[in-house]
């Protein structure tokens, strides 16, 4: 995560997390502040500062969390106190086109949380295994290693995931999540306030949002030229099932209730 004097960033992998971090870093350490916030710290706002927080990753499984390395994509429930009260902003991903970014990254290669053993029962391959392969994998037995016991229903890995960010308690969520239940309407009960920026128009949204934060118009020029990093072009059509895309679809249901404009026209069914 990056935790700036105004503002938390938590870093959602393969949502283009990595260019929206680089874009703050670059604001903030290789342009002067704006005339805006001199004046601000000279009537005592608090001066510009930013970390670049390490810290392993909030998994369900205590076993899997003790083994896991730091990396930069810590959760909400991870938060330093006394920056909770900061605005909190993450990026969100199309779905479909997040696991066809997350099989063509290959980190699931060396994810220490698989058993190998059982993946290579039924993909002696592996790990050259095909995209329809990889999914059966990424719903299955990597969903299975990284659910909690107790689940009153079975979700998809986006929806673990997402609630592991970004709940208060991560673990009171998922239990409570059952077939009946509307998200959106318990969302305040289990989540903060989160500004959530979108992929698809991301240059746009996070110049926007890191102008309302006080950067000049100047401070955020250079990102008219800067490229996304880790970013798959490839067509969802070369990739998914119409069957693939319907289980997508249900598995993630509890996302999809909270961002119900990434259910396309096509997608209803």
């Amino acid at each position: 995560m990056i935790i700036t004097e105004r503002f938390v960033m938590l870093n959602f992998p393969k949502t283009g997390s990595s260019f929206a971090r680089e874009v703050v870093k670059q604001a903030h350490f290789h342009h002067p502040p704006s005339l805006r916030q001199r004046i601000a710290w000279r009537m005592g706002a608090p001066q510009r500062m930013l970390k670049d927080v390490l810290m392993k990753p909030n998994l369900f499984n205590a076993v899997h969390a003790a083994k896991a390395k730091e990396v930069a994509h810590g959760a909400y429930c991870q938060v330093p106190d006394e920056h909770r009260n900061k605005t909190i902003v993450t990026v969100v991903r199309e779905p479909m086109a997040r696991i066809i970014s997350l099989y063509e990254f290959r980190a699931w290669a060396k994810d220490p949380r698989l058993d190998t053993v059982a993946v290579r029962a039924s993909l002696p391959h592996f790990p050259e295994i095909s995209f329809a392969e990889y999914f059966h994998l990424h719903m299955g037995l990597a969903y299975e290693a990284s659910a909690p016991t107790g689940m009153r229903t079975r979700v998809g890995p986006l929806t673990l995931q997402f609630i592991r960010m970004y709940a208060r308690d991560p673990m009171s969520t998922v239990l409570a999540l059952h077939d009946g239940m509307d998200l959106r309407l318990e969302w305040r009960h289990h989540f903060p306030r989160i500004a959530f920026l979108r992929n698809e128009r991301l240059n746009m949204e996070l110049r926007r949002f890191l102008r309302r934060e006080g950067y000049s118009a100047a401070s955020l020029r250079f990102m008219s030229e800067k490229q996304r990093v880790n970013r798959s072009g490839r067509s969802q059509a070369l990739y998914f099932t119409a069957e693939m895309a319907k289980e997508v679809r249900r598995r993630e249901r509890f996302f999809f209730q909270l961002f119900p404009d990434y259910l396309s026209a096509h997608d209803h069914d």
